[in-house]
């Protein structure tokens, strides 16, 4: 690809979306077009026809409204006055120095006893107080009561998050009684409102007349087809679709050798050997099986295997089963010493050593080590993918709730085949987050990303640059549609063109959603899928509770297990490759099904998939060197490491921009 050319040397003209009209939008003195604006989303191109109807009943129910007009009227609202209001009384240090001054002057009537409020003598002034207000009046805790029913803002431990699963996960028949009860109690409670303004609501839920799209053939080697059966396939009988020859590889075992003996271990080597070579690995046995214990010296033990190891490929660590070293472990392996590590719990070698645990961690070593497991077929991927084509994914992950101390992570990954298995990742620290501390979802430094990402797929692909773009952008609220695409659809365009003059590739922008509260169920029992009764994979729905103009539609990808499914909704928000429903539906769907952790297809787009777990593993690598820098005493109360520290940490080496490491 030639080099950059300077952005003044090269007037763009604007790709348009079929029939919209663009504004021009620039952010550069030179006034080129780095992005149109669209005067609205691109218009639905028809309804989706593939795949068998089934209805559905959707989670919405309808309302009648009069036909009478409503006015605005504006209402002015008097100041209230309380008498018996809760007075300052209190001092701004939190100490109660009120009853100290009534101490002070009163000490020979009190005989060294303390006064009380009102009598009460569970009131303690030399507690902490309550600040409430603006104007600094301050409350005794013992007068406070805590209100019920509040949000716990912080993270729940795992016997917490196991109850709340528990409790959430209601078949979809039970969750559509249970709603349609709390529809009929609004009614109630409501009535008097609802029937002075003539507004009918249903109880009964809305029918939707949706289609579910056939599974597509999963491609093994050889082209063998594997037919998805309710979202799932089994590999046992077929071999990888690119396999990986894994000859150099080693085991360390990070266990106490009571609760991991080395027999455990060898048993675990051997199936690992055998399972390879059924999956069509040419698996040799390991190098080296060392049993190192917990260690506090894991950057000199890896630095040291890799030395007494040229040309070593991966190194299977065990650790112990919910092991606080798992940050410290990628983050040292990836970012510092360049070698790809692939964990196993003491707990899954001592109790669940099977072939389909040993097939599941193949499948991850086979990806991270450059082989494709599987494909789909080319008449999935629509006709984009007769000219070369690059998949994209994006995420931003944010800091959990008390982690003040901690950025937002921005993901995207890229495809860098023809059979969008293998992805490439690029990381960036959110640098507005830092300075406001706060949730910036949009993606800053989308420009540099897109190039960085254009030129790993060029390099990739024998100097061959991508005709289109096909961009999934997950974590993306309604209201941030426009913000989004103005800025990181023209970061993209702003690429391409500083890339090349008049690279102009076609670009396809949706969002993926899963946050929101629209639920489906079979009409008739059935048509649902397993136990729960659940949509089946591939339900697609593009009509009556979408958008009555823009292409927006929502499909169910995966087979829920327990609970009631939740599908994904898609929105596109820029179209230049003129998709019809059909042909984007469609390939979406099968993008579900080249998930390398295991033969299922998943609730979202791989890419996107691998673009929220790229962002947790760059978590991974901040919380491990953040840790070190908080108890280094670097950090004061609080506050962010620097840009540089922060850049640093998510650096990975260059054997892990080529492989997605993070599987």
């Amino acid at each position: 690809m030639p080099g950059a050319h300077s952005l003044a040397q090269h007037q763009a003209k604007p790709v348009l979306s079929s029939g919209k009209t663009a504004l021009v939008q620039s952010s550069d003195a030179v006034g080129i077009t780095l992005a149109p604006r669209a005067e609205a989303f691109p218009a639905r191109p028809g309804y989706g026809r593939d795949g068998h109807p089934i209805a559905l009943l959707a989670n919405h129910f309808e309302l009648q409204l009069p036909t009478g007009l409503f006015y605005h009227y504006d209402v002015e609202i008097g100041s209230l006055r309380h008498s018996g209001a809760v007075q300052p009384v209190i001092s701004k240090d939190y100490k109660r120095r009120a009853f100290q001054l009534l101490v002070r002057q009163h000490e020979h009537h009190l005989n060294g006893n303390l006064p009380v409020f009102d009598g009460q003598k569970n009131i303690f002034p030399f507690l902490p107080c309550i600040e409430v207000g603006t104007k600094k009046t301050f409350i005794p805790w013992e007068v406070c009561v805590v209100l019920d029913g509040q949000h716990c803002r912080q993270k729940l431990d795992e016997n917490q998050t196991a109850t709340v699963v528990k409790k959430a996960a209601v078949p979809p028949a039970e969750r559509f009684q249970n709603i349609q009860g709390a529809v009929q109690d609004c009614i109630k409670n409501n009535k008097e409102y609802l029937d002075h303004f003539g507004i009918r609501i249903s109880t009964n839920p809305v029918k939707v007349q949706a289609r579910v799209l056939p599974a597509p053939d999963v491609l093994y080697k050889d082209n063998v087809p594997v037919s998805p059966r309710n979202g799932a396939w089994e590999i046992k009988d077929t071999e990888f679709y690119r396999p990986v020859n894994m000859t150099k590889w080693s085991v360390l075992s990070l266990c106490n050798t009571r609760f991991c003996p080395l027999p455990a271990i060898q048993k675990f080597v051997s199936m690992v050997i055998s399972q390879g070579k059924q999956l069509g690995m040419s698996v040799e046995p390991p190098q080296a099986i060392k049993e190192c214990g917990q260690t506090n010296r894991l950057l000199n033990v890896l630095r040291k295997e890799k030395e007494a190891i040229p040309g070593l490929q991966v190194i299977f660590v065990v650790v112990v089963n919910k092991s606080p070293i798992y940050n410290e472990l990628k983050s040292t392996a990836e970012t510092e010493i360049g070698v790809m590590t692939q964990c196993v719990t003491d707990k899954s070698i001592m109790n669940k050593c099977n072939p389909m645990l040993v097939n599941n961690i193949l499948q991850k070593v086979n990806a991270k080590l450059g082989g494709v497991n599987n494909t789909i077929p080319k008449s999935v991927k629509s006709v984009i993918f007769s000219k070369p084509v690059i998949v994209m994914g994006a995420d931003v992950t944010h800091p959990g709730a008390k982690e003040f101390n901690r950025p937002s992570i921005a993901a995207v990954v890229a495809s860098t085949d023809p059979f969008a298995f293998r992805y490439i990742t690029a990381f960036r620290i959110q640098k507005q987050n830092m300075e406001v501390k706060a949730r910036v979802e949009i993606i800053e430094d989308m420009k540099s990303i897109a190039k960085e990402l254009l030129l790993g797929f060029y390099t990739a692909n024998n100097q061959v640059r991508p005709q289109k773009i096909l961009f999934y952008r997950d974590g993306v609220s309604e209201g941030q549609f426009r913000q989004v695409l103005d800025h990181e659809l023209a970061a993209i365009r702003a690429a391409c063109m500083e890339l090349e003059a008049g690279y102009e590739p076609g670009i396809t922008f949706l969002t993926v959603q899963k946050r929101h509260h629209t639920r489906f169920m079979p009409e008739n029992r059935r048509d649902g899928c397993g136990k729960s009764g659940n949509i089946p994979p591939g339900t697609t729905i593009d009509t009556t509770v979408t958008h009555p103009v823009d292409f927006d539609f929502f499909l169910c990808s995966h087979s829920g297990i327990q609970g009631t499914s939740r599908p994904a909704h898609y929105y596109v928000l820029w179209d230049d490759n003129e998709f019809t429903a059909d042909a984007l539906q469609k390939l979406t769907y099968g993008l579900c099904h080249t998930y390398a952790r295991c033969a299922r297809s998943v609730s979202i787009p791989v890419p996107v998939y691998y673009a929220h777990h790229a962002a947790q593993r760059a978590k991974c690598y901040v919380d491990a060197c953040s840790d070190i820098y908080d108890s280094s005493g670097s950090s004061s109360c609080g506050s962010l490491p620097s840009m540089d520290f922060l850049d640093a940490a998510v650096s990975v080496q260059s054997l892990m921009k080529e492989a997605i490491f993070f599987v």
